[in-house]
């Protein structure tokens, strides 16, 4: 009879699940092996898929990773089967593009100053004391130029939150600190800095989403005709 340990595959979004409602976490990811799988992938979900796999994808060519969004977005919302209503199928294809384009131009330029991407979208595996073997996938796992020993997880998360309601729930969530662990474990090499960076896709008004990036602010130009801009860089 062999008495070598038995492995328990976990994944972090298993274990966050767990945390919420066990119930959950059984019907959604266990049941039949793999939970229940929705036959179409809710709108929420899919944009947020969307604009990880446009940035993870192409982060070196900001408008073509923009392109690549509005495209997916566009075929995901044109499907009668996802029931998207008027204003998603107007305007979330362009807000997809436009966070994606407003985070490869203004933002992540910043963080690639100092860090050089190492590794995307790459699995590691982390076992803790009791055996349970934990999965994560970081967006970008990134080397500090000068000092190369310095690892930092890069994480995206598309929210409606406001940033205070963002940084109060991240703080505690498993993604983070399993990301960092798996990776170490993995590499064998530390991970000490771990950056949680919130794209705000904007909040509910009156049942709809409502963005600045996708709204149309009336301006007067130069002549003195009316012009409409989106501020996305602000």
């Amino acid at each position: 009879m062999s008495t070598d340990p038995v492995v328990i595959h976990h994944s972090r979004s298993q274990g966050e699940v767990d945390q919420r409602c066990r119930r959950e976490r059984y019907w959604f990811t266990v049941f039949n092996g793999n939970g229940i799988i929705p036959a179409i992938e809710p709108i929420e979900l899919r944009f947020g898929s969307v604009v990880h796999e446009a940035i993870t994808t192409r982060w070196d060519h900001p408008l073509k990773a923009a392109e690549y969004a509005l495209q997916e977005m566009n075929l995901y919302v044109g499907n009668p089967q996802v029931g998207a209503t008027e204003d998603q199928r107007v305007e979330w294809p362009y807000l997809a593009a436009a966070l994606v384009y407003a985070y490869l131009t203004k933002v992540f330029p910043s963080v690639l100053k100092e860090w050089e991407p190492e590794n995307i979208e790459k699995l590691y595996v982390f076992i803790d004391e009791a055996g349970v073997q934990w999965s994560s996938r970081p967006d970008f796992l990134l080397r500090h130029r000068e000092v190369r020993e310095r690892r930092r997880y890069l994480e995206l998360k598309t929210t409606s939150l406001n940033p205070e309601d963002f940084v109060r729930i991240f703080s505690r969530r498993l993604q983070g600190h399993h990301g960092a662990l798996a990776a170490q474990q993995t590499l064998g090499v530390e991970v000490g800095e771990i950056q949680l960076q919130g794209l705000v896709k904007g909040g509910k008004y009156k049942g709809q989403l409502r963005s600045r990036l996708i709204g149309g602010y009336r301006r007067e130009n130069a002549l003195g005709k009316p012009a409409y801009k989106t501020d996305h860089a602000k």
